[in-house]
């Protein structure tokens, strides 16, 4: 059993919402959901594994936010995680990626 973790990138891309969530639906390994909130309007929504959720914001044009939480019961591994969310966001070719503090 791992300790939780909670962590988040900010990032630059010109490709919209909506052609993200085909994009990496399309190239796998996670499946991407479209979802609605109040607070933070359209966002996509992935829970790769068991107790892993990631979450990407849009909040304002081209200016995105990830959003990636390991629950402590997980057995996954932040730097696995890591390496696939990487790896999508250079497929959309975003630019700027920073890690920023975590929000919700």
């Amino acid at each position: 059993m791992s300790l939780e973790a909670y962590w988040a990138y900010e990032f630059l891309c010109d490709t919209p919402i909506e052609d993200l969530l085909a994009t990496w639906n399309a190239a796998g390994p996670w499946t991407w959901s479209l979802r609605d909130s109040y607070w933070y309007g359209d966002y996509l929504n992935s829970r790769p594994v068991a107790g892993v959720r990631v979450r990407i914001h849009e909040w304002e044009a081209s200016k995105y936010t990830a959003l990636l939480q390991i629950e402590q019961e997980s057995e996954a591994e932040q730097a696995a995680i890591d390496a696939i969310m990487l790896n999508l966001l250079s497929r959309v070719k975003a630019r700027g990626v920073v890690e920023t503090e975590p929000y919700d």
